[in-house]
């Protein structure tokens, strides 16, 4: 049986031709998965299929696989043309694998084993003579490696060896509870069942799932999420990991590997475990702080920059890791709930500048300082601010009509001047992100002394900016707290470079393992907490 990941009619078949031209034995057959259930029967080309699961590519896998195995028809319906017209991700005959002997009946281990091992082998030759280039994008970069992991690595079923190797698989699928990951989502306990009665069928489900659950703790179950595009040259070939864990015997360690090996995790790991297994308000927080632990990036070079948003609390660690004891922590404020949230993101640190401007942006611009400007002249005057033309040409304080009508089309901008007033107060961190989001001192410090501290427009203020600037800056030669103080009394700009590699992540986890021990909770301010849970629930 041959898989494509394809699904329209004229490329699965000129596709099928191809692979029968160069040698796939005449009586294999031929499935294509793809999106929403639709499908297509190819009557003229005998052992050729055509089916469409709703579901998402590995839930199409497993149950392909688990189907196909049992030697089961597929039943396919007809399709309207234009719901097959869309392209795949990923070329017909780039993505095809052997899956196992043609047949309306389960082989036997007897018959299968000599017959696979060729089909396999022929497969294999198949893939290796056209390496698929296609397959490598960030859509499903899964595909090649899946291919010919199915294709390469499946052992005849029914030996000793291999109902060991199935009990071991087991087991680190029931693993994934600890993980705070569903088991069922995991063929369990279905697998269970298979492996009791139908070891054939079992063989590859448990291959399948095993996949899933890798690709799960590597990425999380989440994907895209906020951090995916940080991480899309962390692409690692799981299948053929899991490959090679099956022949080595080193599931488990493939499992731990999949895993972030991140202090937290490990801290919330051991928290889970020791948790009752129920759907209480505390448990529910440690399995969604674990998930988006999964989505952080995991080739880190240097230090980290941990915001976590609903502890309104900053965190500077010297490792990439976020581990140990942090070299820096202080209280911050983070975007309001109601209107500028504070987005999840990771970028690297560039610049420290000191004695800023602060250039409004236009939403702040449009909702709340051209209103207050037509009620009061003056407005600029007071608040130290001054427009700016192309160029930065200052073009002063005063304005008319024509002046606000400009300035609300964007043609004119304001900006603060650097003074005591100024609303990033003496120092700013810039970390070029697509939300303009940066870290900044603030003239307002009486407000850390509020317990919920949700109320910027979406950039962290910091409570301890000079301590911050000291430890960014610490890989300059000479450079000290000194050297910040007096920077940040400057009469005027200046900017320098953070050359030490620096990863600034905003994060939102309601649940943290703190160094004393134990777990502290925090309140789910911007309700992500609720989104998250309904999301994970839908792709159960």
């Amino acid at each position: 049986m041959v898989l494509f990941n394809e699904f329209r009619p004229t490329a699965v078949a000129a596709g099928w031709a191809r692979l029968r031209d160069r040698g796939l034995p005449p009586t294999a057959r031929v499935i294509s998965i793809g999106g929403p259930e639709t499908g297509c029967s190819f009557g003229s080309n005998p052992g050729l299929l055509f089916r469409r699961h709703a579901s998402g590519p590995v839930a199409q896998l497993d149950r392909a696989l688990a189907s196909g195995a049992r030697g089961r028809e597929f039943e396919s319906r007809r399709a309207r043309s234009s719901q097959l017209e869309a392209s795949s991700a990923i070329g017909v005959d780039e993505a095809s694998l052997l899956l196992d002997q043609p047949g309306s009946h389960a082989p036997t281990p007897q018959r299968r084993s000599g017959a696979y091992e060729a089909m396999r082998d022929r497969t294999h030759d198949l893939l290796a003579s056209r390496p698929p280039e296609r397959a490598r994008s960030r859509k499903q970069p899964w595909i090649r490696s899946l291919a010919i992991l199915v294709a390469v690595s499946l052992s005849p079923t029914g030996s000793a060896d291999a109902q060991r190797g199935a009990a071991r698989a087991l087991a680190a699928i029931r693993s994934a509870e600890e993980h705070g990951l569903p088991p069922a989502r995991y063929g369990l306990p279905r697998l269970e069942q298979l492996i009791r009665t139908d070891p054939i069928a079992a063989d590859s489900a448990l291959t399948i799932n095993l996949i899933r659950l890798a690709e799960d703790l590597r990425y999380g179950r989440v994907r895209p999420n906020p951090y995916s595009n940080t991480r899309q040259n962390e692409q690692v070939d799981i299948a053929a990991a899991v490959r090679t864990a099956l022949a080595a015997d080193t599931v488990p360690e493939l499992i731990d590997a999949m895993a972030p090996a991140f202090p937290q995790y490990r801290q919330l790991r051991e928290a889970l475990r020791r948790a009752p297994r129920d759907s209480s308000e505390p448990t529910q927080k440690i399995r969604l702080t674990m998930e988006r632990l999964r989505w952080l990036p995991r080739r880190v070079e240097g230090r980290i920059v941990l915001v976590n948003i609903p502890a309104f609390q900053l965190s500077a660690f010297d490792s990439p890791d976020f581990g140990g004891s942090a070299a820096l922590t202080m209280p911050v404020i983070v975007g309001r709930a109601r209107s500028t949230r504070t987005p999840q993101l990771a970028a690297q640190m560039r610049t420290v500048e000191f004695r800023p401007f602060w250039n409004v942006p236009q939403s702040i611009l449009a909702g709340e300082l051209l209103p207050a400007m037509r009620k009061n002249p003056r407005y600029l005057i007071e608040h130290d601010m001054e427009i700016v033309g192309p160029g930065d040409t200052v073009l002063g304080d005063t304005y008319d009509t024509d002046t606000l009508d400009r300035l609300s089309r964007g043609e004119l901008r304001i900006r603060q001047r650097a003074t005591k007033r100024n609303a990033l107060g003496a120092v700013k961190f810039e970390f070029p992100n697509p939300s303009s989001i940066f870290l900044h001192d603030t003239p307002d410090k009486n407000l850390f002394s509020r317990e919920r501290r949700d109320l910027s427009h979406g950039c962290i203020r910091l409570a301890d900016p000079t301590a911050m600037a000291e430890w960014s800056l610490g890989n300059h030669p000479g450079w000290n707290r000194d050297s910040t103080e007096r920077a940040m009394a400057g009469p005027s700009r200046r900017i320098m470079s953070v050359t030490q590699p620096t990863m600034v992540i905003l994060f939102y986890g309601t649940a943290e393992a703190i160094p004393e021990g134990g777990i502290r909770y925090y309140q789910d301010i911007y309700g992500l907490d609720r989104q998250l849970t309904a999301t994970l629930h839908a792709t159960r």
